[in-house]
């Protein structure tokens, strides 16, 4: 018996080829974002990681938990993109005199971090933090800013529209029970490409 094959057009190659070629999922072949285009390098990016606890003296309803967005403790940083994988990112570190006011915010899942109120020209500084959990922001208060510190013989800076810095947070006061409060410590921030 003899098996006869017929063989493909031309326009059905092409048709397979483009087909297999095309980006039918919704993102790109990186995996990120839609229509295919990956991130330009010019989208803000970064990340945050902080371990929230309570002292011995707080009552802290989230309890112990780690806020993650990208890892900032890898050499090199994994950092997320903004409008990338489901991260949100919107920051400024804008020069005033010879210091720098920064603020921002990163978003990604369930993770929701503000940071702001920082003048800072490279040295130890004060601003505040807040986060979400189950609905519920906790926030630094003026009577307890966090501490922003660059730890030295590493790439942490401050620079118009860059910023890499390490916080401890010892009053992350709930806003819906000023009774409720939490604290944060090993906290790491970067953002790049922010406004400036």
């Amino acid at each position: 018996m003899t098996l006869f094959v017929a063989a493909p057009s031309l326009a059905t190659v092409a048709l397979l080829l483009l087909l297999g070629c095309s980006d039918e999922g919704g993102g790109s072949a990186s995996g990120h974002g839609s229509g295919g285009a990956g991130p330009t390098g010019t989208e803000p990016r970064g990340g945050v990681n902080t371990e929230v606890y309570a002292t011995p003296e707080q009552s802290c309803p989230p309890g112990n938990i780690h806020l993650d967005v990208g890892n900032l403790k890898t050499d090199p940083p994994d950092k997320v993109v903004d409008g990338f994988d489901g991260a949100a990112i919107g920051c400024k570190v804008v020069p005033t005199g010879n210091s720098f006011d920064a603020s921002g915010e990163i978003a990604r899942g369930d993770v929701h971090f503000r940071f702001g109120d920082l003048t800072t020209d490279g040295g130890s500084a004060t601003g505040s933090v807040a986060f979400e959990a189950a609905g519920v922001t906790y926030a630094s208060t003026a009577a307890k800013p966090c501490v922003f510190q660059f730890a030295p013989s590493t790439p942490q800076a401050v620079s118009a529209g860059s910023l890499w810095v390490q916080f401890d947070c010892s009053g992350l006061t709930s806003d819906v029970d000023a009774t409720k409060s939490c604290s944060s410590r090993n906290g790491y921030l970067l953002v790049e490409n922010c406004e400036k």
